[in-house]
């Protein structure tokens, strides 16, 4: 996996990230399997959007259509408060962030992405 931190002081929504990933040939960052989430936490990265979302109110599914498996579940804290945010649609993508040396998972607006990553996977 390669994958890489980007910002733009102008929010997007998801679709138009989504593109710009895409002319790199890549998606969102998946933290799907132990490995990938390892790999993240020891980079020591910056708080950012993923391939994660609750669309389905407390279903967390990555964006390639896998449910979040229990090890993410149970490893990783999941801050599920859509009444944090005015978002149009509901907060229902993902920004994770290391607290405490684990991850953490928040939903946000998926039009108000500033801070993301793009990743291949190999």
């Amino acid at each position: 996996m390669c994958f890489k931190y980007f910002y733009n002081s102008d929010p997007r929504p998801k679709e138009v990230i989504l593109g710009e990933c895409q002319q790199f040939g890549a998606g969102l960052l998946l933290l799907n399997t132990p490995e990938r989430r390892a790999f993240f936490q020891s980079k020591g990265t910056n708080e950012a959007h993923v391939g994660l979302s609750d669309a389905k109110e407390g279903t967390w599914i990555w964006d390639n259509g896998d449910p979040a498996d229990g090890a993410v579940l149970t490893s990783a804290t999941f801050d599920n408060d859509d009444d944090r945010y005015t978002c149009p649609e509901g907060a229902d993508c993902v920004v994770v962030f290391i607290e405490s040396n684990s991850l953490t998972f928040k939903d946000y607006c998926c039009d108000f992405f500033k801070h993301w990553y793009c990743a291949i996977y190999f």
